[in-house]
């Protein structure tokens, strides 16, 4: 089972068990409602069983981001993993059951009986109907094959069934969420995520980058038309791709004598961020944390002065923070700049970015020269010829990422086995020892900012094979069908919700 596989399948619990809450609460509420109370009494289904096993999914869920990590590493989590994914396809498939039963009981009440003779130009609203109108045709094909009494069955499970297997599920699950304590697994909240991004520095060695040269002329070139304040440019990519790299050669182009390098952690607030930048500009650290002071401060610290700032790994996409932030660069010198590198074109957009400069992909020979550079820091070996040829089509496998080409570069350049080369070569990226390569938690660090229904969104899209072009709303069409987009609060259709979930996708370069 590959990294990627067990990763993935930690966003298919967590959208298979979505849509068993969303299920359940079709059921149960209003429980009040006589019809329903009818229906769960007239099948013999106890709500209190369904309430027990909507409290135990909900239990579960608090675990899936926890299990996400630690599955990884810990072969007796991915177990437990395993048993809880089993257990909620089981509980969604049973709910699935119930609630076609009670649709197909709903409509039959409220439709008018059927002229017999035209059973096959309307829809069938009940499961008799339909064990009726079945044993009409298999009777007139061959009387004596089929064995009716089994097809009701198969077609109409008993409710004796149903329950026994809602027994089932409930044990199991409260099994799990039992020994969940032996294995180290800590509660947190649906939806959240930690941090894996390590801080980053403003050092660079650009004998070790390639293919920049273009994008580093084009920030450094650029001046706002209003020729006011601090200029924002803010550099977009996908995770990997070289933002922090490019802001690194901008910075250290000693076109500025006062700057700033501030790295942005995830939970950070306009505050935190105030004083980081604040310490990054003085070299020190204030003995207050008061926001209304640190911006007086460092706007006296400021004025007038030509400065370039980097905020590195910015996500806030709430325009409100940024004008917050923004406030003592006000006041600066002419020429100033503001560089924000982002996974995300909204925070572009919430930054009010004069520049938004969309980093693209490496070209291929860019990416051989940086994988080489890193493979062979040793000089060439004496079987060059051998392996420079598998080392291109690795280069070729790092689709101009240079982090990936970095990687396995580094992975590489210890040995000049023919037999180890070819395995990466022939290697999935995701197959790699994770403890030797930072593809993996570099590109997994843009997959855990997702929110959750993004991440299943997402997710979803491993069912088609690799170079599959699809289109936005065949794929906003399959992510209702299976019931991933949840229904909309306010007026809003939920074709209008996928077509928020695409873009949303799109502009964190996961499209």
């Amino acid at each position: 089972m590959t990294t990627q596989n067990i990763d993935w399948k930690g966003s298919l619990v967590s959208a298979a068990m979505q849509v068993a809450l969303g299920r359940l609460d079709k059921i149960l509420y209003p429980i009040v409602s006589p019809a329903v109370l009818a229906f769960l009494r007239g099948n013999k289904i106890e709500e209190q069983l369904l309430e027990k096993l909507k409290m135990l999914l909900l239990l579960a869920a608090t675990e899936l981001n926890d299990v996400e990590e630690k599955q990884f590493t810990d072969t007796s989590v991915k177990e437990w993993f395993d048993g809880l994914r089993n257990a909620v396809y089981d509980a969604d498939d049973l709910l699935d059951k119930i609630s076609t039963l009670q649709n197909i009981e709903d409509s039959a009440e409220s439709e008018n009986s059927e002229d017999s003779a035209g059973w096959f130009k309307s829809p069938l609203h009940s499961a008799q109907q339909l064990t009726s109108t079945l044993d009409t045709i298999l009777h007139s094909l061959t009387p004596s094959t089929f064995n009716l009494e089994k097809i009701r069955h198969l077609l109409t499970p008993s409710a004796q069934q149903l329950t026994c297997n809602l027994d089932k599920i409930v044990d199991k699950l409260e099994f799990l969420i039992k020994h969940k304590d032996s294995l180290g697994l800590n509660e947190v909240s649906v939806g959240k995520s930690r941090s894996l991004a390590l801080p980053t520095t403003s050092l660079v060695d650009e004998h070790q980058v390639y293919g920049r040269d273009d994008d580093k002329k084009k920030i450094i070139d650029f001046l706002p038309s209003n020729g006011e304040g601090a200029a924002v440019v803010a550099i977009v990519g996908m995770g990997g791709v070289g933002k922090t790299t490019l802001a690194r050669m901008v910075y250290n182009d000693n076109l500025y004598q006062f700057k700033s390098w501030t790295c942005i952690s995830e939970a950070s607030d306009v505050c935190q961020i105030t004083k980081r930048v604040y310490e990054s500009f003085t070299l020190s650290h204030p003995n207050f944390s008061d926001l209304n002071a640190l911006q007086i401060k460092l706007e006296k610290r400021l004025k007038g002065k030509r400065f370039l700032l980097v905020l590195d790994g910015f996500s806030d996409e709430n325009s409100f923070d940024w004008d917050t932030l923004r406030r003592p660069f006000l006041s600066v010198g002419s020429g100033s700049k503001i560089i924000v590198t982002t996974r995300s074109q909204r925070v572009a957009k919430a930054v009010q970015a004069d520049l938004t400069h969309l980093l693209s992909p490496l070209e291929e020979e860019d990416t051989w020269q940086l994988f080489s550079s890193y493979a062979f820091k040793s000089g060439r070996p004496t079987n060059y010829h051998v392996i420079e040829g598998i080392g291109k089509e690795i280069a070729k496998k790092c689709k101009g990422l240079p982090l990936a080409a970095k990687a396995l570069g580094s992975l590489l350049h210890q040995t000049e086995d023919v037999e180890e080369w070819e395995y990466v070569c022939n290697s999935h990226i995701w197959d790699l020892p994770c403890g030797k390569s930072s593809i993996l938690p570099a590109l997994k660090l843009s997959y855990s900012h997702l929110p959750s229904l993004l991440r299943q969104c997402f997710v979803y899209c491993s069912i088609f094979p690799k170079g599959y072009e699809n289109d936005e709303w065949n794929l906003i069409y399959l992510w209702m069908a299976e019931g991933i987009l949840p229904k909309p609060e306010t007026e809003k259709r939920i074709e209008d919700v996928g077509h928020e979930c695409f873009q949303e996708l799109l502009s964190r370069s996961f499209f």
